[in-house]
C-alpha cells in the first residue's frame, strides 16, 4: 500500500476510534470542568518526545509542563517532591505506560491521580514487538513507538479530541494546531522517503529504533546488548558474523560511551531516541532520518 495512502486510512481510524476514546476519558476520568479557562499547568507530560508533540497541538491554549529532563528516556526516574505536587493537581498526565515507565506509575499511584493519567500504550497498543538481539519477535510490546510519524499523529490526535472535552471553547484552537501538526507529519514522510530512496541495514548498540524503521526505511541486522545489560561473547560472536556475512551500511549507538566492538572498518552515528536536543517533532525525526542517512551515504 502507498504510505501515503496508508497514512490518510490510519488517520481516519484513529480519528473515528480516538473521538471515542477522548470522550470516554473527557466524561468518565478526569476532574477538568468545561467551564474553567484551560489551565496554564493544567496538563503535565512525563517524558521529552511526547512534551514536543503536547506542545505543538496546544500551542495558543496551554503550555503542558514536562517532568523528567530532555535526557531521561523515561525508564528510570525519580520525581522531586515539587514535581509530585504538579502531578497530585494536574487534570492530564500524558505518560507511555508501564511498560516503557514503570517507576512514573508508581509516582502517579502515590500522589492519587490515577483519574487523569492517559497511559498512551493502553490507549493506542503498540503493534510492534521487541525483539531479541538477533532479530527476532517476543510476545513484549515495543514502546519508542513515538519514533513512528503515524503513531505520533496518533498521540497528537488523541490530545486534541481529549482536551477538546475537557475545554470546548479551545476546541477550534486545539483542532487547527492538529491540522497543522498533520500536514508537517506528511512532509516528514515524505522527506523521509526522499532522503533515505533505498534500504539502511544497521546494526545498534541498543534495539531501540524499531519503530523509525518503516518511516526511515531501515532494515534491523541485530543489537550489541539490551538496554543497561553488557555485550556477551555470544552476540559478540554473532555481530563479527553479520558484518562479514552481510552489507551492515551504519553501527547506530545511542552513547558516545557505548562500548565498540567491530572487527572491521564501518561507519557509525550517534542518535538520541529521546529527541532531547529537540523542541518540534517533525524537525527532530528529519534530523534524526538525516543523521542515519548520512551514516551509510558512502556504502548505499
Amino acid at each position: 500500500m502507498p504510505q501515503q495512502l496508508y497514512f490518510g486510512c490510519c488517520k481516519l481510524l484513529m480519528l473515528l476510534w480516538l473521538g471515542t476514546a477522548a470522550a470516554a476519558f473527557a466524561n468518565g476520568t478526569t476532574t477538568g470542568k468545561a467551564t474553567q479557562a484551560a489551565p496554564y499547568r493544567g496538563m503535565v507530560v512525563s517524558i521529552h518526545p511526547l512534551y514536543i508533540v503536547a506542545k505543538q497541538i496546544t500551542q495558543g491554549v496551554e503550555t503542558p509542563l514536562r517532568l523528567l529532563p530532555a535526557s531521561n528516556h523515561g525508564h528510570h526516574n525519580h520525581l522531586a517532591p515539587r514535581l509530585l505536587s504538579q502531578l497530585a493537581t494536574a487534570n492530564y498526565i500524558l505518560w507511555m505506560g508501564s511498560a516503557h515507565e514503570p517507576q512514573f506509575n508508581q509516582a502517579i499511584t502515590k500522589v492519587g491521580n490515577q483519574a487523569n493519567s492517559v497511559a498512551l500504550l493502553r490507549y493506542l497498543p503498540s503493534k510492534l514487538r521487541k525483539r531479541t538481539l538477533q532479530g527476532q519477535a517476543t510476545a513484549t510490546p515495543e514502546t519508542h513507538t513515538w519514533l513512528d510519524p503515524t503513531y505520533a499523529m496518533g498521540i497528537a490526535t488523541l490530545i486534541a479530541h481529549s482536551r477538546s472535552k475537557q475545554y470546548p471553547q479551545f476546541k477550534a484552537q486545539y483542532m487547527a494546531n492538529l491540522a497543522n501538526f498533520g500536514q508537517q507529519v506528511q512532509q516528514l514522510q515524505h522527506t523521509q522517503r526522499k532522503v533515505v530512496p533505498k534500504p539502511i541495514n544497521y546494526i545498534a548498540y541498543n534495539d531501540v529504533l524499531q519503530s523509525l524503521e518503516r518511516s526511515a526505511n531501515l532494515r534491523f541486522i541485530g543489537a550489541y546488548s539490551k538496554e543497561g545489560t553488557a555485550v556477551s561473547p555470544q552476540q559478540l560472536r554473532f555481530i563479527a558474523e553479520q558484518l562479514q556475512g552481510k552489507h551492515v551500511h551504519c553501527l547506530v549507538l545511542t552513547s558516545a560511551s557505548n562500548p565498540l566492538h567491530v572487527g572491521k572498518p564501518i561507519n557509525r552515528v550517534i542518535v538520541d531516541p529521546s529527541l532531547g536536543a529537540h523542541q518540534h517533532y517533525p524537525t527532530a525525526l528529519a534530523v534524526l532520518t538525516r543523521q542515519l542517512a548520512n551514516c551509510a551515504s558512502d556504502s548505499l
